[in-house]
């Protein structure tokens, strides 16, 4: 009853320092349609500044002041879905917690405002106090009314508990009444939701979410957990807390909120180099100290170190075990890992369809690999290539290749072609194997765009060279200066994946099929000679006949994406860099004469030297901004295009980095390995647009920096407006979701 009821309601949200730090929810369930039923909870997103404690409530409306005076707060809004509304979990037992994963479904900004002494918005006293008296004026706050059963029809509060509490408030509210308006005669202001009602339109993404649901103890970890190896399960304990931590929490990060990058002296280049030996071909340099984060703590060095050791008791088991969709969930919510996984920008309705296929080769990370079927007239995504790297046993062999249809939008997938018993076969629609052969596909790609194209090539042939180089320039030179923002974190990151990634028994190995002699170290070294990422953006798209093909026919459903957005994206990267190179060195006579610049422009051509495209060897002006242009592209666009990966990922049915034989879906291991990757790069990092770096730039510098960022606003919403044209999303060149550098 009453004590229940009580209980129900929430205390602040979860624990943290003050109103930013927590998460705020809601702990009772609402309406989802006639079906289904959720919770909801707000989680800031937004890095705040001298986030000190502040929990009493004269401290949480001077932060609150204090933070929206100077900055715009964001919160993600999530969501739990719950399959059945007739449920005892829905009507009687609604305070409880539910096993359910979190979904975001979209973004609460509170703007940049003035708030009086009372926490009230300045303009919003003024709008609603005009022509009351003064004491109707000081009892404004009073007058904001609360009731749980003011929303609309198809979010209406549902369970015993919702019941009593909208009576209990509705009591309350005229206690209220009474006591603080009724002798100044002013009236409570309620919302009207009459027109939400009726209009379907606002449920859509709620309506979208995915439902899962969770049978049995809530606690008991399925039988196939339990048969994971040491190696996995203490993992995933030992890292998961931190990274929750540290995902949950990004304002609690120091270095992150300061926002500074530049040190005083050259001291950050003191700590020198150390050499990754991948082969004997493939050699990477990496300098130790990041002028933000410092080296990798040695205690992180030889964690990561000692989880490779079999003599550790970690040796390389491959367990092959299959779960549903629904005890994935329920795996991911018991070890935390719900908490550390990012959400996806997009979601494809029919995520195992072919068309969702179709979809992630020529509107996600595929196209890249695309060419022209002569033979058809269609399109092929061809890694027949990968057929001679080593898998292990048990395994699917890499080698595949995937044909479309030229249907005048993205190409619908007609066959695909595997290696089966040393031999090519083709399987078409149809075929009992069809969905198998589709998701080692998928797997295939996967592994590949991972490997080659985000790791390989974003981090460390394009950030990493670009690392070696800026450390040739004095601290305070121009564009030692210009890139200081576009590498915040990158060679601390950079550093953690050499150790973390590379390696024979790291995350990648174990997580794909690859044998590590035969498979690994082929896959990276011959990758080198694939990467053409330092070629400007406008050249690639000018030098691909796919693009070209499908600029030609008109097509709107796919490819537009890639090109239109990555050319608005790179023409505004251009013109930034153009401006700041001509406000520093205004005459080529003096670019030329830079001695240092020169040092910087031989490291650059040497490290991209045995790419598929290298910087020309002469350092013009029209040279060095193309390279700048395209560096900023690559970790901004091309980074979140092969980096942000949750969408394809997002159940063990849809994709991972390896294909047991024979299976359509992820196996147990595999995908949590995938998890585990997926969460330790989603960490926050600066923002692309909106970041102000008020530690670094100097008063010569920020008009340059002000009209990026005025550009950058002006391509999001071109971007914007052309998503809202597709019939599916393209996120990957949009501003408003890029990060500024590869800092994970």
């Amino acid at each position: 009853g009453l004590s229940a009821a009580l209980r129900s309601l929430p205390k602040g949200g979860s624990k943290g320092k003050n109103f930013f730090d927590k998460i705020h929810y809601g702990q009772l369930p609402y309406r989802l349609g006639d079906e289904r039923a959720f919770k909801y909870r707000f989680r800031c997103v937004t890095p705040i500044l001298n986030n000190d404690d502040a929990n009493e409530k004269h401290q949480i409306r001077n932060h609150l002041r204090a933070v929206l005076e100077k900055m715009p707060v964001s919160f993600a809004l999530e969501i739990q879905v719950h399959h059945d509304i007739n449920s005892a979990d829905v009507q009687s037992k609604g305070n409880r917690a539910w096993s359910l994963p979190w979904c975001e479904v979209g973004v609460l900004t509170l703007p940049r405002q003035e708030l009086d002494e009372d926490g009230f918005a300045v303009p919003l006293r003024e709008a609603l106090g005009e022509g009351k008296s003064e004491a109707e004026k000081a009892a404004l706050g009073e007058t904001i009314n609360f009731h749980p059963n003011m929303m609309p029809d198809v979010h209406y509060p549902v369970g015993e508990l919702q019941h009593f509490r909208s009576a209990y408030y509705a009591v309350h509210a005229k206690h209220r009444f009474d006591l603080h308006l009724k002798d100044v005669g002013a009236v409570p202001h309620i919302v009207n939701f009459a027109q939400l009602r009726s209009n379907e339109a606002c449920n859509k993404l709620l309506s979208a979410a995915p439902v899962t649901y969770l049978d049995g103890d809530p606690d008991e970890m399925p039988e196939q957990w339990k048969r994971m190896n040491r190696h996995t399960r203490l993992l995933t304990k030992a890292a998961v807390p931190k990274l929750a931590e540290a995902l949950l929490h990004p304002q609690k990060d120091d270095m992150l909120n300061s926002l500074t990058v530049l040190k005083a002296d050259e001291k950050m280049y003191e700590g020198g180099v150390q050499v990754l030996n991948v082969t004997d071909k493939l050699r990477i340099e990496l300098l130790k100290d990041d002028e933000v984060y410092g080296e990798v703590p040695f205690v992180v060095v030889t964690m990561m170190k000692a989880f490779r050791q079999p003599w550790l008791g970690f040796p390389l088991e491959d367990i092959v075990e299959f779960v549903t969709d629904e005890e994935m969930a329920k795996i991911e919510l018991i070890t935390g890992l719900s908490m550390c996984l990012p959400l996806p920008h997009r979601v494809h309705p029919e995520p195992n369809s072919d068309a969702a296929v179709a979809a992630c080769v020529f509107q996600g990370r595929g196209l890249q690999l695309v060419s022209l079927d002569d033979a058809t007239g269609g399109y092929v995504l061809d890694m027949m290539h990968l057929k001679d790297l080593g898998v292990r046993p048990g395994f699917e062999n890499y080698g595949v290749k995937a044909y479309f249809t030229d249907d005048g939008a993205a190409g619908t997938l007609s066959k695909i072609d595997k290696i089966q018993n040393g031999q090519v076969v083709t399987i078409a629609p149809g075929d009992e194997r069809w969905e198998a052969a589709k998701f080692l596909f998928k797997c295939s790609l996967g592994m590949y765009t991972t490997g080659v194209y985000h790791l390989l090539g974003v981090h460390f042939l394009v950030a990493n060279v670009m690392c070696n180089a800026r450390a040739k320039l004095p601290v305070a030179h121009p564009i030692h200066r210009f890139l200081a923002v576009h590498m915040f974190r990158t060679v601390f990151v950079n550093n953690q994946a050499k150790d973390s990634l590379i390696p024979e028994r790291s995350f990648f190995h174990r997580g794909s099929a690859l044998d590590y002699e035969s498979g690994v170290k082929p896959l990276l070294e011959q990758g080198v000679a694939v990467i053409d990422f330092w070629k400007p953006f406008p050249d690639w798209v000018a030098d691909s006949p796919v693009v070209q093909k499908m600029k030609k026919d008109g097509v709107t459903a796919g490819e537009p994406g890639f090109r239109v957005d990555g050319e608005l994206l790179y023409a505004t990267h251009h013109k930034y860099v153009s401006e700041w190179v001509a406000k520093f060195f205004p005459s080529d006579d003096e670019l030329a004469a830079d001695g240092k610049l020169k040092e910087f422009w031989a490291v650059l051509v040497a490290g991209t030297a045995a790419q598929k495209y290298a910087l020309p060897d002469e350092m013009t002006r029209a040279a060095l901004v193309n390279a700048l242009a395209q560096y900023v592209f690559v970790v901004t666009g091309y980074h979140e295009l092969y980096g942000t990966i949750r969408e394809y990922v997002s159940t063990p049915a849809s994709s991972c980095l390896r294909a047991a034989e024979g299976a359509a879906r992820a196996d147990l291991q595999c995908f949590v390995m995938g998890e585990m990757i997926l969460a330790a790069t989603s960490l926050k990092t600066p923002m692309l647009m909106g970041c102000d770096w008020p530690g670094h730039f100097t008063a010569e510098e920020r008009p340059v920096w002000e009209a990026y960022q005025t550009a950058l606003k002006t391509t999001a919403a071109q971007v914007a407006s052309n998503n809202e044209k597709r019939d599916m999303k393209y996120p990957s060149f949009d501003p408003a979701v890029l990060e500024v550098a590869v800092s994970v």
